[in-house]
């Protein structure tokens, strides 16, 4: 069961905590789009926990590429784009945010 692990979800955050994640992806791995996702998977977060996560890359010695894109607006990271460092396999990823709706 791969699905939740690559994605795509939408993530539901009340209150600074997730609410809920949704997978919105094509069916597989016995999921379709709208089957909430239950496990543990480094797809859901907070905005709070994407701004560690980008300065974590930022400050990683490692020799990976990577690219992080600000929304001009609420200056969180939309964009979380990890490249394979050298000579590792299966170590990119990427996070957008997509249809980020503030609270009032």
């Amino acid at each position: 069961m791969y699905a939740p692990y690559y994605g795509p979800l939408r993530v539901i955050v009340k209150n600074g905590k997730i609410a809920k994640a949704i997978y919105v992806g094509e069916k597989r791995d016995s999921y379709f789009p709208g089957r909430e996702v239950h496990e543990r998977t480094d797809l859901k977060a907070t905005i709070d926990e994407l701004f560690s996560r980008a300065q974590n890359v930022i400050k990683s010695s490692s020799d990976a590429p990577y690219k992080i894109r600000y929304d001009k607006n609420y200056g969180y990271p939309y964009c979380i784009d990890v490249r394979n460092p050298p000579y590792t396999a299966d170590a990119q990823y990427r996070i957008v945010i997509d249809g980020f709706k503030p609270t009032q």
